[in-house]
């Protein structure tokens, strides 16, 4: 019997700590507090990225990844799937590595969205990113010197 009530006194035990209230934060079984970031769902969402010579009619014109030395402008063309407007996001220009410039935007809806850009010959990138510097999306492409002698 003596066996028993000892048994019985330890489950009791374990029983009230495994109960403690969620919130005594001496409890082991307290939660860790919880992140603003861990709760908000992703609020946009590239669907398409590409870079163009244009935009007509909020449609890219003459889409290519690789621009000739007459190019002088390059546009960024974007299309966003926004879940919870406003939000604001930018354009990061970069060429041969080193940013060059950002365009930020202020999104009110899903839709069509795009940045242009003056450019000279490199290679450049340009990504699309919330405000706080995460990246959505990116699209690289060159723009081409003058035509150099075939290395022989």
């Amino acid at each position: 019997m003596h066996k028993w009530l000892v048994l019985a006194l330890i489950g009791v035990g374990v029983r009230a700590w495994a109960q403690a209230p969620a919130g005594n934060e001496s409890s082991p079984m307290a939660k860790p507090p919880e992140t603003a970031a861990a709760q908000t769902p992703a609020a946009v969402k590239v669907e398409k990225i590409l870079v163009a010579a244009s935009v007509e009619n909020r449609e890219p014109v003459g889409e290519t990844n690789v621009f000739g030395p007459e190019f002088t402008q390059v546009t960024c063309w974007a299309r966003l799937s926004v879940a919870e407007p406003p939000v604001k996001v930018k354009f990061v220009w970069s060429l041969d590595g080193k940013q060059v410039s950002e365009h930020p935007l202020d999104i009110k809806s899903s839709g069509r969205w795009w940045a242009a850009k003056t450019v000279k010959p490199g290679a450049w990138k340009v990504e699309l990113q919330t405000e706080d510097g995460a990246r959505l999306g990116s699209v690289e492409f060159k723009v081409g010197s003058a035509a150099a002698p075939a290395a022989q």
